[in-house]
C-alpha cells in the first residue's frame, strides 16, 4: 500500500468524528497523524521540515497558544487550545513527507463527501440514526452542525469539478450532494452553492452544462422524495426569511460588537475558551454562545492580536503567491473552495471543525509547495537494510521520535479526559487530567445535589483555582456560603455573578434577595446603611445596564426587557423600612 493511502483514508473518516470539533476527536487526530508521521520517518529515514512562511506560521500558532497560558481565563482547559492547534501543524508536517497530487486530493474528498451523503441520507430513515444527523429540524449529518455540513458539502461539489469523472457519476453525485446541502437549509450556503452553480453553467461547456441542468432537477426531485418519506420534514420556512434584517444575520453582528469591545481590553487575547467565560460582562444584548462566529474574531480573543497577524502573514502570503503564478495558470476550483471557505467563515464558526482546516491546509500547501520543500530535512541514521523501517539513529532521529511517542501519549490522557467528560464519567476526567476545570465543576454540583456540602467545597476550590470568572463556579460557591450562613461572602460572589451576567435579571433579584436578609438580620450600625445603599443603587444600575443595550438586541428572538420587576421594587421598600 502507498504511503499515501493512509493520509486518504484519513480524510474520508475524519468528517465522522463529528468533523474534528470536539475536543476528544482533535485528540484522536492528533494521535493518528503522530503515529503516521512515525511511520513515515521510518520509511523516509529523514524528517522533512520547510522553510516557508506557512510552516513558520502554522508552528508559531502552537507557541502561542502555549504562551496564551499567561492571559488564560481558565488555566486548566487552556491545553485544549494547544491540542487544537498542534492538529494542522502535524497535518502540514505529515504533507511534507508524502508526495500528494491535486488530482489524488479531489478524488478522496468528493469519495468522503459521497460516503457522507448516503449514510446521512441513510440514518434519516432509522428511528435510531435520524436524531444523530437531524439537528433543528435540519440535516446536520455526522458533524451535528447544519451550516458547517452544508459547508463542506458545498466544498466537495466545487473541488469535484476539478476532476474529470464519467457523465453518470457525475451527475448522480453532484444530485445527491446538492439534495443534502438543500436539506440543511443553511441559508447562506445554499445563495453561495446557487451563485457557484451558475458559475459552473457559465465557465463550462455544453456537455458539463447539460449534466448540471439535470443534476440540479434531480436534486429538487431526491429532496421532495427525502422531505416526504423521511424522519427529516424539513424547515422550509427559514428558506423565505433571507434578509440583511434576519433575527440569525442581526445577531452575528450583536456578537460582533460585543467582541471588538472585548478584544479592545484584551488585546493579548484570554485564552482557549475565555471569551465564553467572560462575555456576559460585555454583552449589550441577550444571548449565550461558546463561539462569536467568527475565525478572525475568535482568533484575537483567544490568542491576541499577535495570532490574527500570524494569520495574516500566511493569508497574504498566500496571495502573493498566487497572484504571481496566475500568470501561468489558471484560477481553478480548489482556489474558489478555499475563497468560500475563508469567507463564509467571517459569519461563522466553521474553522473550529478540523476537517475544514485540515482541507484548507492542503490546499494552500498543494498551491504554494515548490521543488525546495524536499532540501529541508533532518538526516536521522542509517539503513540497516533495503525498505527496513529500522535503521540506526542519530540522536536527532532518538529525540524526534520520543517527542512524538510523548506527544502520543499526552494527546491520549487529554483525549480519554474530554470523552469521559462527555460521558459524566468525571472521576476519569480528573484522574486522566488533573486539571480538567469542567469535571471539578460537574462534581461539584453533584455533590451539592446529593446535600455533601464538604465534598462540593473541596471540588470548588480546585475548579476556581483554574477559573475564577467561571459563572457555574460562581453559583455553586455562593450557594455554599449560604448554606454555611455566611450571607455577607455570598453577597460578594453573587456582586461577581451579576459583573459576569450583567443584563441577567434574575441574578439581579438574587442580588436584591441576599441583601435584603442581610439587612433584616443587621442591627442597627454604620455597615446597615451601606447595605441599604446597596440597595438603592440597584435601581441606579437597571437604568444604566438598561441604556447600555444596543438596538441590535431589540431585533432578535429574545428582546430583553431590563426593568425593575416587581420582586426588586418590593425588597426595595422593605429594606427601606428597616
Amino acid at each position: 500500500m502507498q504511503k499515501e493511502y493512509i493520509l486518504y483514508i484519513f480524510l474520508i473518516l475524519t468528517p465522522f468524528l463529528e468533523g474534528l470539533y470536539f475536543e476528544y476527536s482533535f485528540c484522536i487526530s492528533n494521535v493518528f497523524l503522530l503515529i503516521y508521521l512515525i511511520y513515515l520517518v521510518l520509511k523516509n529515514k529523514k524528517l522533512y521540515y520547510s522553510k516557508n512562511v506557512d510552516f513558520f506560521v502554522l508552528l508559531s500558532i502552537v507557541v502561542i497558544y502555549i504562551f496564551s497560558y499567561a492571559v488564560a481565563i481558565d488555566k486548566g482547559m487552556n491545553v485544549y487550545g494547544i491540542i487544537k492547534a498542534l492538529e494542522p501543524f502535524l497535518f502540514y508536517m505529515v504533507l511534507l513527507q508524502l508526495d500528494v497530487n491535486n488530482k489524488e486530493f479531489v478524488r478522496v474528498i468528493t469519495i468522503s463527501a459521497v460516503i457522507l451523503v448516503i449514510l446521512s441520507i441513510l440514518a434519516l430513515y432509522q428511528n435510531v440514526f435520524a436524531d444523530i444527523v437531524i439537528e433543528n429540524n435540519r440535516l446536520g449529518g455526522f458533524f451535528g452542525y447544519a451550516n458547517t455540513y452544508a459547508l463542506y458539502m458545498l466544498m466537495a461539489f466545487i473541488i469535484m469539478q476539478e476532476v474529470k469523472l464519467n457523465i453518470y457519476v457525475k451527475v448522480l453525485t453532484s444530485a445527491l450532494i446538492l439534495a443534502t446541502l438543500m436539506l440543511t437549509y443553511s441559508r447562506s450556503v445554499i445563495i453561495i452553492g446557487s451563485i457557484v452553480i451558475i458559475y459552473i453553467f457559465i465557465k463550462e461547456n455544453n456537455t458539463i452544462r447539460k449534466s448540471l441542468v439535470i443534476s440540479t432537477f434531480l436534486t429538487f426531485v431526491l429532496y421532495l422524495i427525502i422531505v416526504k418519506t423521511s424522519f427529516l420534514h424539513g424547515e422550509s420556512s427559514r428558506l423565505s426569511q433571507i434578509s440583511m434584517q434576519s433575527t440569525e444575520l442581526q445577531a452575528r453582528f450583536l456578537y460582533y460588537y460585543d467582541a471588538l469591545g472585548i478584544i479592545l481590553k484584551n488585546i493579548w487575547g484570554l485564552g482557549y475558551d475565555g471569551y465564553y467565560y467572560i462575555e456576559g460582562a460585555y454583552q449589550t444584548g441577550i444571548y449565550k454562545v461558546r463561539l462569536v462566529h467568527n475565525s478572525i474574531l475568535q482568533v484575537a480573543l483567544e490568542i491576541g492580536i499577535i495570532g490574527v497577524i500570524a494569520y495574516l502573514v500566511m493569508g497574504i502570503n498566500s496571495i502573493l503567491k498566487r497572484i504571481k503564478r496566475l500568470k501561468h495558470e489558471n484560477f481553478d476550483y480548489l482556489d474558489l473552495a478555499l475563497i468560500i471557505i475563508l469567507a463564509h467563515s467571517l459569519f461563522d464558526f466553521d474553522l473550529s471543525f478540523g476537517v475544514l482546516i485540515n482541507i484548507i491546509v492542503m490546499i494552500i500547501y498543494l498551491k504554494n509547495r515548490s521543488s525546495s520543500d524536499k532540501d529541508c530535512f533532518l538526516l536521522l541514521g542509517s539503513d540497516i537494510g533495503r525498505d527496513n523501517l529500522f535503521f540506526k539513529t542519530t540522536k536527532a532521529g532518538i529525540l524526534v521520535i520520543v517527542s512524538c511517542i510523548v506527544l502520543i501519549m499526552v494527546n491520549i490522557f487529554l483525549g480519554v479526559s474530554a470523552v469521559a467528560m462527555h460521558t459524566g464519567e468525571y472521576d476519569l476526567a480528573i484522574s486522566c487530567y488533573a486539571f480538567n476545570t469542567e469535571a471539578y465543576v460537574k462534581k461539584a454540583d453533584h455533590y451539592m445535589q446529593l446535600g455533601d456540602i464538604e465534598k462540593a467545597k473541596e471540588y470548588i476550590v480546585y475548579a476556581k483555582n483554574l477559573n475564577s470568572r467561571n459563572i457555574d463556579i460562581l453559583k455553586i460557591e455562593r450557594d455554599i456560603k449560604i448554606f454555611d450562613g455566611e450571607l455577607k461572602e455570598a453577597l460578594k460572589i453573587q456582586e461577581s455573578i451579576v459583573e459576569l451576567d450583567r443584563i441577567n435579571i434574575i441574578e439581579i433579584e438574587k442580588y436584591s434577595n441576599l441583601l435584603l436578609e442581610i439587612i433584616k438580620k443587621e442591627s442597627y450600625n454604620k455597615e446597615k446603611e451601606i447595605y441599604k445603599e446597596k440597595m438603592k443603587n440597584i435601581r441606579e444600575y437597571i437604568y444604566k445596564a438598561n441604556a447600555s443595550i444596543s438596538e441590535l438586541a431589540y431585533k432578535q428572538k429574545r428582546v430583553p426587557v431590563f426593568l425593575m420587576t416587581k420582586t426588586l421594587l418590593e425588597n426595595e421598600e422593605d429594606a427601606l423600612k428597616h
